[in-house]
Parts: structure tokens; C-alpha cells; sequence
């Protein structure tokens, strides 16, 4: 009898407890509770973490001072050896983007 053959013989129970045919998954579309669809940001309501960081590297990208996430100072660019930045760092608080 081979290795294969003897795990195949083990049965194991699923930790959720029911058995993977009868599982049924959440629709991806499943509303949440506060009524917003799942995977859609909510209409008028503060940016996600991702929109904050994404729209503060861009700013920095283009060489432009952004507002810092932690205490809205100034995040303004900092370059290495090249023409690109390559972080920002706040002048405020002193934290750094990179």
C-alpha cells in the first residue's frame, strides 16, 4: 500500500462541520449590514486606507507636497540618487512614506 493511498483512506472532518458539498460560500455581492454592497466604497463617506495611501503617493510621485495621513502636516518628497522620489516624510510629526 503506498503513502497515497493510506492518507487517502484517512477521512477528516471538516473544521467548519458540515461536509464541502453541501458548503454553501456568501454571495460576493452579499449586502452588508450598514446596507453598502461589499467590495464598493461608500458615496460620500471618508476614502478607505487604500484611496488615503494611493492619493498621497501619487501627490508625492509627481514631486508635490501631500497632506500627511497621521497629523495633516506636510509630506513633502524625499529623493535618493535619482530624479524620482523615492519616500515622503512629514515635517510635522516626522513620519515616513515609502
Amino acid at each position: 500500500m503506498s503513502t497515497l493511498t493510506l492518507l487517502d483512506a484517512i477521512e477528516r472532518p471538516s473544521i467548519l462541520g458540515v461536509d464541502g458539498d453541501r458548503f454553501e460560500s456568501p454571495s460576493p455581492r452579499a449586502d452588508r449590514a450598514d446596507g453598502e454592497a461589499a467590495g464598493q466604497p461608500a458615496v460620500g463617506g471618508t476614502p478607505t486606507l487604500d484611496e488615503l495611501l494611493t492619493d498621497t503617493w501619487e501627490s508625492l510621485m509627481i514631486g508635490r507636497t501631500a497632506t500627511c495621513p497621521i497629523c495633516d502636516g506636510a509630506l513633502e518628497p524625499r529623493y535618493a540618487a535619482g530624479h524620482t522620489p523615492v519616500a515622503g516624510r512629514c515635517t510635522s510629526c516626522g513620519t515616513e512614506l515609502s
